[in-house]
């Protein structure tokens, strides 16, 4: 099962790859429902201050990846397709404090 701080690679309609994906959801949803809450996650720099950059290797991709704090989904937990990697610790806290930001938490 998704665990919070893990990039997924995440099926389109059809069942055919599609984006990748941060879980950002407590683990207690994680595992106790048929969902995850997650942020998409772009290969793409557009030097936006709510976007944050996973150092190569973190995503699972070889180049920088960069978390889209603006873009919150929730997903089926069946549409996540396969574990890609997971953030470090300061990054996750990154997200979350920009995830209060955006959202006046």
């Amino acid at each position: 099962m998704a665990q919070r701080g893990e990039i997924w690679s995440r099926r389109a309609s059809g069942g055919v790859p599609g984006d990748l994906v941060l879980i950002i959801s407590d683990n207690r949803i994680n595992d106790g429902t048929d969902f995850v809450i997650c942020l998409l996650v772009t290969m793409t720099h557009y030097g936006l201050s709510y976007h944050i950059e996973i150092p190569p290797g973190q995503s699972g991709q070889a180049d920088p990846a960069y978390i889209q704090c603006d873009e919150i989904y929730k997903s089926p937990s069946h549409w996540l397709a396969h574990r890609q990697g997971a953030v470090a610790r300061d990054t996750m806290r990154r997200v979350e404090r920009c995830l209060q930001d955006l959202l006046d938490l």
